[in-house]
């Protein structure tokens, strides 16, 4: 059994931007998958982009007309299911418009290097390059769109936008951050690179079915997943709201700091299985003395406004 595909920093980065600078997890443009996305990304992100953080060195400031000449996508929950390496029909589809319209500035003929996929999956890790080659077989070939592959002593997303940027501009696709869309289904990782490397953000809130949660009925969610849906959720509630919100993430952020604490002695997958049964057992043991006493919850509830 493997060891989970875990992002430890990218979660602790999650919650402390959260925390010091929530405007940065605000996409510039939110579409309901990425069959809504258009062709002509430009003049739509002019049209209706207002920057939240006008201060921020980290978004792009709509100065003059906006080009863009790159797409970074996402593949779980963006292009594919979930670990899944099978598209729908409706974005292969999509894929195929982008990539063989004659107006579309992604288009392969004229923009060989114009579309390039970024997963925290694929191209990771080589225990992943299987999905590469699948990803391939069942479409990406003919599209000529490439998966990128992380090089050694790299971080995940939302750390590699140096990587990806250095990726195009090498091959003369864009001059700068400000000439690339990222695109994807999570705040936490998608949005976030965008703004950590001065890109554009486009969040497929639906992830690959519209008008479906992604994350609804799912029960294979790590705890940095659940939190970013939380988050999501959190962005859109008003202030009276949010402060309960702001529990439940605490109570999720410590439980998730033990486990990972119990895994990090498991090197080998002969002990990983015992290390994980103490982490789980850990978390449960912990979750249980939080939330048995409604006192003690309301205890912290008040604590927390009163510093607040």
């Amino acid at each position: 059994m493997n060891p989970p595909n875990s992002n430890l920093r990218a979660f602790n980065l999650a919650v402390s931007t959260l925390l010091k600078s929530p405007a940065q997890f605000l996409p510039h443009l939110t579409i309901p998958t990425i069959t809504h996305l258009p062709e002509q990304i430009g003049p739509v992100l002019a049209s209706s982009y207002t920057n939240p953080t006008s201060s921020s060195t980290t978004n792009p400031t709509p100065k003059k007309p906006i080009t863009i000449r790159a797409l970074i996508l996402d593949k779980d929950n963006t292009l594919c299911a979930a670990k899944t390496t099978s598209f729908p029909p409706q974005i292969l589809n999509k894929l195929t418009t982008l990539r063989t319209s004659p107006t579309s500035p992604f288009n392969m003929h004229s923009a060989p290097h114009s579309i390039l996929i970024v997963s925290n999956r694929a191209g990771s890790h080589p225990r992943y390059d299987s999905e590469i080659t699948e990803l391939q077989e069942n479409g990406l070939s003919g599209l000529r769109i490439p998966v990128f592959r992380l090089p050694q002593g790299s971080e995940k997303k939302p750390f590699c936008g140096r990587e990806v940027l250095a990726w195009f501009t090498e091959r003369g696709v864009v001059k700068g951050p400000e000439e690339i869309a990222v695109v994807g289904d999570r705040l936490g990782t998608d949005v976030l690179m965008a703004a950590q490397m001065g890109a554009w953000s486009v969040w497929c809130r639906d992830g690959v079915t519209e008008g479906v949660d992604p994350r609804r009925g799912r029960e294979d969610l790590n705890v940095l997943e659940k939190m970013e849906a939380w988050l999501e959720m959190y962005l859109l509630l008003p202030m009276t709201t949010r402060k309960q919100m702001e529990i439940m993430i605490w109570i999720e952020l410590f439980l998730y700091c033990r486990r990972e604490e119990c895994l990090s002695f498991a090197t080998t997958s002969a002990d990983y299985e015992p290390a994980l049964q103490l982490a789980n057992a850990s978390s449960t043991k912990d979750s249980n003395s939080d939330h048995k006493s409604p006192k003690k919850d309301d205890h912290h509830k008040g604590k927390y406004a009163n510093n607040s």
